[in-house]
């Protein structure tokens, strides 16, 4: 009844000692989201979460001058020599953030209006510890808004 999609990948076929769970579609631009309580089930039956990733999106362009202030962001160029609106911070100096995305959600999305994401990898070895990099995210996206 709610908009959540999910698909399994299982990458190391035919061993399967691993496999993917991705959930995505909590929140939605265009629809309402599931109640709370419903996002809360999910997660409790995924037991031995590895990875997130963990967006926040803007209805502004992130202030890329104060990001480059304190890190590297390289701009993706596509092959053909085309500088696009997606940049990447794979140096975050935080210990579970593997790398942070920016990119221009609206065109991606083909939306309406000005919509930007900032989308961090988080490796997670311990559920437990989640608030650490929740924090060091949360440093990124200030910086985001110019703060």
């Amino acid at each position: 009844d709610y908009n959540i999609y999910y698909y399994n990948s299982n990458k190391d076929k035919p061993k399967y000692r691993t496999a993917t769970m991705v959930i995505f579609g909590l929140k939605q631009y265009h629809k309402d989201p599931p109640p709370q309580n419903i996002v809360t089930k999910i997660i409790t039956i995924l037991k031995d979460i590895s990875n997130i990733d963990l967006c926040l999106d803007f209805p502004f362009k992130p202030n890329l001058e104060r990001l480059k202030e304190h890190y590297f962001l390289k701009q993706f160029v596509t092959k053909d020599g085309v500088f696009t609106d997606t940049y990447y911070i794979n140096e975050t100096r935080a210990s579970m953030i593997e790398k942070v995305t920016i990119y221009n959600k609206a065109l991606k999305n083909g939306l309406n209006g000005i919509l930007w994401r900032l989308e961090a990898t988080i490796t997670i070895p311990n559920i437990k510890i989640l608030a650490l990099p929740l924090q060091e995210f949360k440093q990124i996206t200030d910086l985001a808004k110019g703060n």
